[in-house]
């Protein structure tokens, strides 16, 4: 069949020659090239910034990303291929009675798809940052900063039973999604950086500096957990709670970090010759804790000729 695509873009800005905002709201949906199935994915995001010079010496800013996700899917992922390797052509794929036929494998994918189940996908992502920047006196700059990014996942897979007629006149349960079940996997994601840094430039008459110092750190802690049970009371109600068979259950939690000070030195005189210092002392929680922060130096110089 034909797939059609929506898309909505709508944005708003404005403000003072102190406070600036925005605003952006999008949307996409796309439904699937499927006949026998409903499938589609559609997408919301929204952005708000705002910036704002509250003194002289003072800036402030924030801005916020939400992203929503969702699509929907059969729950056997038939392909062309498919079509192409395991249906005959001498059997139809629907009788006149609205009975499904098929030989006990994979020889229909188009009642897998209409009647055999659905497979859900549910992303909600939201992105925030505060930023700070402090001008204490002239030539010096104060910046802080700090993200927050919470994100998840959720994913349902519903196999259903059903029957299919096959050439010599019986009905036989599908096997390959006998027994119906219900799949419940959620991921979440939680994300921290704070950054604080500042630079501080000064001048001795053609002897010229520009010092910056700072600090990074950034952490993110992620979740799994998965659970599944077989054979469901109701065919059309999947639900963990409403099945009786076999249970599964899975899950994992992994965190990382990074922390790290950084500088850079620069000189130069009457814009001639330059020179450059850089130095990070950084860690990382992927490492054994003897082995966790090391410093990492680096040094340049420069001649410009043509001065």
């Amino acid at each position: 069949k034909k797939s059609h695509m929506k898309q909505i873009n709508a944005s708003l800005s404005g403000g003072t020659s102190k406070t600036q905002y925005y605003f952006s709201y999008g949307f996409m949906g796309q439904d699937g090239l499927m006949t026998t199935y409903d499938d589609y994915y559609k997408r919301h995001n929204i952005s708000i910034n705002v910036n704002s010079d509250v003194f002289d010496w003072l800036s402030v800013s924030a801005k916020s990303r939400y992203t929503y996700g969702f699509q929907d899917h059969p729950s056997q992922n038939s392909t062309i291929s498919r079509i192409n390797w395991d249906m005959s052509p001498l059997i139809p794929i629907i009788l006149p009675d609205g009975t499904w036929t098929g030989q006990g494998g994979f020889t229909n994918p188009f009642s897998e798809d209409r009647i055999g189940g659905h497979d859900h996908t549910t992303v909600n992502d939201l992105y925030m940052t505060g930023t700070m920047t402090i001008r204490p006196i002239k030539g010096m700059n104060i910046n802080a900063d700090y993200t927050f990014n919470p994100y998840s996942q959720n994913h349902e897979k519903y196999t259903r039973n059903y029957y299919e007629t096959k050439a010599n006149g019986t009905s036989v349960l599908f096997p390959w999604t006998n027994p119906n079940a219900v799949l419940d996997d959620n991921n979440n994601n939680y994300y921290k950086a704070i950054n604080i840094y500042g630079d501080y430039s000064k001048s001795f008459g053609k002897n010229n500096f520009k010092l910056l110092i700072g600090y990074n750190q950034e952490t993110k802690t992620s979740k799994f957990f998965s659970a599944q049970r077989l054979q469901l009371i109701n065919n059309d109600l999947p639900a963990i709670n409403r099945a009786t068979g076999v249970q599964t259950v899975n899950g994992s939690e992994t965190l990382w970090s990074v922390q790290g000070l950084f500088f850079r030195l620069n000189y130069d005189f009457a814009g001639k010759y330059l020179i450059e210092a850089n130095g990070r002392y950084d860690g990382s929680s992927k490492f054994p804790k003897a082995d966790r922060y090391a410093f990492f130096p680096s040094i340049s110089g420069a001649w410009v000729v043509s001065k």
